[in-house]
């Protein structure tokens, strides 16, 4: 059993906000000012836990939302809240291992915990998949955490400026890298980016 999995059936989801993140909304707007085609297509959520954004992307005017988390659990309880909602698919998998039917299936990825969550390599394959799941000119938007009050620990890890600039360099272009304090989710997050990189 993975620590995640651990985590929801102790129900440890501190990161879980009962709602959808405050930023949500300006990042989609982001989104829309740089691709309206984009923003109104197809959005992936890795580790989606309850699923809370994804039903207000598709109130922002996303077409269809998919929602995928490692934990069943997770996926569980995002269905009793969420299940009937309309264009919003739930499922349970390794985000990381992409399906011949997704390569380049999405236009928007919307990340708000997965890449602090990970560390080292398991950050460079993470953002390698996304870049499959994306269809050229896709979009990742992320909430991605800057500062922490415990930056040495985690979960959650803090990510600079210049490891997200090595991180989206190659394929993929920096639209927007802001950072922000209006927006934390937890009391450990002092600061998060709102964070948008283009496929090239």
């Amino acid at each position: 059993m993975s620590m995640w999995h651990e985590r929801w059936a102790v129900k440890k989801t501190t990161w879980d906000l009962n709602g959808p993140h405050p930023l949500t909304k300006s990042l989609f707007q982001n989104c829309a000012s740089l691709s309206p085609e984009k923003a109104k297509g197809r959005w992936l959520i890795p580790g989606c836990g309850r699923a809370h954004d994804g039903p207000y992307l598709l109130e922002l005017g996303a077409k269809s939302v998919d929602g995928r988390d490692l934990v069943p659990q997770a996926i569980d309880e995002a269905g009793r809240l969420y299940g009937s909602v309309a264009n919003l698919r739930l499922s349970s998998g390794d985000i990381t291992q992409v399906s011949y039917d997704d390569v380049c299936a999405f236009d928007c990825i919307f990340d708000r915990a997965m890449l602090c969550a990970l560390q080292g390599q398991a950050r460079d394959n993470y953002v390698n998949a996304c870049a499959q799941y994306l269809k050229p000119g896709g979009l990742f938007a992320s909430l991605a955490f800057a500062s922490t009050s415990q930056p040495e620990v985690g979960p959650p890890f803090q990510i600079t400026r210049s490891e997200i600039e090595v991180l989206f360099g190659g394929n993929w272009r920096i639209e927007c890298l802001e950072e922000r304090f209006d927006g934390p989710c937890d009391q450990k997050i002092l600061s998060e980016w709102l964070l948008i990189a283009q496929k090239l």
